[in-house]
């Protein structure tokens, strides 16, 4: 069951004035963006049992999953094979790829390889995994789905 808006605001508040005065408060939720905002520890918990805890910094540094969202400024098939080149490239479409990285030195020698081909980088976004899609990608069950 959910609740009103205004008396999800008074607990949120409550919570935080129970955090400032050093007090641990168990709270279990599936927002994840509230879970972002007001923990500082948290336990993924799947099936009953936890598959990942810790400190809330700590767990989304070790995620490993951020990445670089490139976009050019127009379509180009070079791009497909740019990416069966490179294993930690995902083409998104013909006009778009997630490096699976934020490295300078890889996203510069991806763009280098882009220039070299002629083309055009319309724009750059890095990207961190947030708590939501670490949650879904930890707890995903896609194989049992397929057999339902």
């Amino acid at each position: 069951m959910g609740i009103d808006p205004e008396s999800r605001h008074d607990i949120l508040k409550m919570i935080r004035a129970f955090k400032a005065r050093r007090k641990t408060v168990v709270y279990t939720s599936h927002y994840m963006a509230e879970i972002e905002e007001i923990c500082d520890e948290v336990a993924i918990i799947d099936r009953g049992r936890i598959i990942k805890q810790g400190r809330l910094e700590t767990i989304m540094r070790e995620s490993g999953n951020d990445s670089v969202r490139i976009e050019l400024a127009s379509r180009d098939g070079k791009l497909h094979k740019i990416a069966e080149d490179h294993p930690d490239i995902q083409l998104i479409n013909p006009a778009a790829i997630i490096i699976k990285s934020q490295k300078a030195a890889r996203v510069g020698e991806i763009l280098t390889i882009l220039e070299a081909e002629g083309m055009a980088v319309k724009q750059i976004n890095y990207e961190a995994e947030n708590l939501e899609s670490l949650f879904i990608r930890l707890t995903s069950h896609d194989d049992e789905a397929q057999n339902v």
